[in-house]
């Protein structure tokens, strides 16, 4: 399954993109799986787990939201304001 993976703010720069196609391995079939495993992937996110949003084809979606082939999923920081 192929999945479209945003990321925003800060998580950008930390992360090294802004958006990437991933190939998505099976086993893989929540948005909080993803997440996980994306963490595995750039442990820099990991620190920010307990404040990133998922958001599923343009919409807040829960950890348990299932993913289908060509999804968009967004990493979401909380929003800085100042």
């Amino acid at each position: 399954m192929k999945i479209r993976l945003l990321v925003f703010s800060h998580l950008r720069d930390e992360l090294g993109f802004s958006e990437r196609e991933i190939t998505v391995p099976s086993g893989i079939v929540t948005a909080g799986d993803l997440f996980e495993h994306t963490c595995g992937e750039y442990p820099a996110l990991a620190a920010s787990r307990d404040s990133i949003r998922l958001a599923v084809n343009q919409e807040y979606a829960g950890s348990e939201c299932k993913l289908s082939n060509g999804e968009e999923v967004a990493l979401k920081p909380p929003v800085q304001g100042g």
